[in-house]
């Protein structure tokens, strides 16, 4: 839900959860698709999604962007 909402203190205690047990990009992903995406706006959801993962995987933040941009 930290994800959904997308606020900067939820976005540091995302990295700080992060920092001390990582965090697992396919599971994140997973979960946004089963269980976040129908409780909002999409698009907004979509947008905080990849906020999370730049700030915890940069290096996948793009793969991700062109994956989500495709399934819409």
């Amino acid at each position: 839900m930290k994800a959904v909402r997308c606020y900067e203190h939820d976005l540091e205690v995302i990295a700080e959860i992060h920092a001390h047990a990582r965090l697992d990009l396919d599971v994140l992903v997973r979960r946004f698709r089963e269980e976040m995406a129908p409780i909002g706006d999409p698009a907004r959801i979509r947008r905080n999604l990849l906020v999370v993962v730049e700030r915890l995987f940069p290096d996948a933040a793009d793969a991700l962007e062109s994956e989500l941009r495709k399934r819409r």
